[in-house]
């Protein structure tokens, strides 16, 4: 078996193994629309991301389990959460954090949640 090489520019060759290769995957449209369609990766990536949501508070939890409040200063903590789900939650609502309701519906939800009211 003999394998054809084509020249593919002025100094290199390619054998004609790899561009039949090239030619038989999906261009990036048909890979865009089949992971819209079926939801493949983007399904399996949130659904880790939602089974690590439990450690992910209870490594907070763990990191800030002696923290108290500072009465000295005006500013106050009002909850320690993820970096992820605080970006999370901020990209679906930029007044989130500033709403008593949602966080107390945070630390209902959320037993390993640290909310201070």
């Amino acid at each position: 078996m003999s394998k054809k090489i084509i020249q593919a520019g002025k100094y290199a060759s390619i054998p004609q193994l790899l561009i039949k290769k090239h030619h038989s995957m999906p261009s990036l449209r048909e890979l865009v629309f089949k992971e819209l369609k079926e939801g493949g990766s983007l399904r399996a990536y949130y659904d880790r991301k939602k089974a690590q949501t439990a450690e992910r508070y209870r490594a907070v939890a763990r990191a800030t389990q002696h923290f108290k409040q500072n009465n000295k200063v005006d500013g106050r903590v009002l909850a320690h959460v993820p970096m992820f789900d605080f970006l999370m939650w901020h990209r679906k609502d930029k007044d989130f954090w500033k709403d008593n309701d949602n966080l107390k519906s945070l630390k209902r939800d959320t037993e390993d949640a640290k909310v201070y009211l």
